[in-house]
């Protein structure tokens, strides 16, 4: 009788270990039939699940300055010295523009939005280099990863906060030309 048990429940154990095993088929297609694979995704693999807990790129583009200024409320004036080198006018509805700007073969961008203490750069890189500067009678704060060049320029007037930013990195003194230009277009607009 205790063959026959001992039979059944090492039978069954096998029988357990067997069906839990699966088979790996090298052949198949390893994209999931659930995957999105529409050209409106941005992440190709995604799955619906995922692509719907996504957050919505606030960000709208324009083809003009003035579209962009009334989208966000943000009345930003760019300099005309470098108008002709614009690249991209973009806004948040009702609350942040954004111009970027091709000088020295570098992109730039300049945002702005109402006056506010937190950072609108959206570079929270911690750099080694960081000093203050007065222009055109406004305390600009910069960060750079050396001596010789600026990642980051933040400043504010009475209306509004505003920043420069290069990934690159460009050149002080063509970092504090472009500041004090815009400080100058856009202080004495009001």
């Amino acid at each position: 009788m205790k063959k026959i048990i001992t039979l059944f429940v090492t039978a069954g154990m096998l029988f357990t270990m067997a069906s839990c095993t699966a088979q790996v088929d090298e052949t198949a297609d390893p994209v999931k039939e659930t995957e999105l694979e529409t050209a409106e995704n941005n992440n190709p693999g995604e799955t619906e699940e995922e692509a719907g807990m996504r957050i919505p790129n606030p960000w709208s583009t324009f083809d003009t300055l003035d579209g962009a200024v009334e989208s966000s409320g943000i009345n930003l004036l760019i300099p005309d010295e470098f108008k002709s080198q614009v690249t991209a006018y973009r806004a948040i509805a009702g609350d942040m523009i954004e111009v970027r700007i091709a000088l020295d073969g570098k992109e730039i961008t300049v945002r702005a939005t109402d006056v506010t203490a937190d950072d609108i750069s959206g570079d929270y890189n911690t750099y080694p280099v960081e000093f203050v500067q007065d222009i055109q009678d406004l305390s600009v704060a910069f960060r750079a990863t050396d001596d010789s060049t600026v990642n980051v320029a933040s400043w504010a007037d009475e209306t509004y906060s505003y920043c420069l930013i290069s990934t690159e990195g460009i050149s002080k003194a063509l970092a504090s030309d472009v500041v004090s230009s815009l400080i100058m277009e856009n202080t004495n607009a009001y």
